[in-house]
């Protein structure tokens, strides 16, 4: 029978710590008294006090929960009607379906977000003039919770 050494463990312990040791400081710190945060003044919740008593932050909160809601309930039903979709597709297709979705795996995040923002950014542009041609003046769409919805 093969002896087994603790090093996974202590690997696993050391990788642990070093990922949730700077967010348990920050924790920590969130209580600070002083206004330095390399110096402890004390325990105190003013800066949460003042967090809370500020409109714009609340109101950033609010849209942010409103976006991580919809979000999820939009992610949930698309994700459903896709995987019914695709369990109902002929071999082929399926391949296909399923070698495309590793797209975004395999695509840098930077690339993605960059071409997201260049897509949203023509589209805006294409709105407001649709628009615009429409109505008759001058019509210009910002960008709002639907495109962070999208």
């Amino acid at each position: 029978m093969k002896k087994r050494t603790e090093l996974p463990n202590i690997y696993l312990g050391v990788i642990l710590c070093l990922i949730y040791l700077p967010i348990m400081l920050v924790v920590v710190y969130s209580f600070n008294e002083s206004k330095i945060s390399s110096v402890w003044g004390g325990f105190s919740l003013r800066w949460y006090k003042n967090l809370l008593g500020d409109e714009m932050i609340l109101q950033a909160l609010g849209v942010s929960l409103v976006v991580a809601f919809a979000s999820a309930i939009i992610a949930t039903v698309l994700g459903t009607l896709a995987a019914i979709g695709v369990n109902n597709m002929s071999r082929r297709r399926r391949a296909v379906v399923l070698n495309l979705s590793y797209v975004p795996i395999v695509n840098p995040e930077i690339v993605t977000g960059v071409a997201t923002m260049l897509l949203f950014v023509v589209l805006n542009g294409g709105i407001s003039k649709v628009l615009t041609a429409l109505l008759g003046q001058e019509v210009r769409v910002g960008f709002g919770i639907g495109t962070l919805l999208i």
